[in-house]
């Protein structure tokens, strides 16, 4: 099963860029039984956009990443096709530019919670990292 995530950061700011210098997007499952083995909680996700990459003041930057799931406990979990146990973790290292200086490198770290993934009908007609239309954001909170 492969899945496809497109992370959009807003940058809101009137004042300050944000040059991303790296970043991880991990999918943790929360049917994970404590007694597992930790590294079989979350998967690494492929960074589908190349970095570093610059953001201006008031600008959406998108990320592309995909992810391919195994048979087992991953895929188990979407019984019906659907599933919201699943979190994404971001975490990016990136500076911020106010007028012409640039901040030290700041670790930034945020938790997707509650994230469902919903089969894509014509996935061969989506661009790869894009979500099915009509789906709203799903906020994300410094964790």
């Amino acid at each position: 099963m492969e899945l496809f995530l497109t992370l959009a950061a807003n940058n809101t700011s009137k004042r300050a860029a944000v040059r991303y210098e790296s970043m991880f997007v991990d999918l943790t499952n929360s049917t994970a039984i404590q007694a597992q083995v930790e590294s079989m909680s979350f998967v690494r996700a492929n960074l589908m956009t190349t970095l570093p990459l610059s953001q201006r003041r008031g600008s959406v930057a998108s990320f592309s990443t995909t992810l391919l799931l195994l048979p087992g406990l991953w895929t188990d979990a979407f019984g019906n096709s659907t599933t919201n146990r699943f979190a994404v973790i971001v975490t990016a290292m990136a500076r911020i530019k106010v007028g012409i200086a640039w901040t030290r490198l700041f670790d930034i770290k945020l938790a997707c919670r509650t994230v469902s993934f919903i089969p894509v009908k014509d996935a061969a007609a989506k661009p790869s990292g894009s979500a099915p239309d009509g789906l709203l954001p799903v906020d994300c909170v410094p964790s």
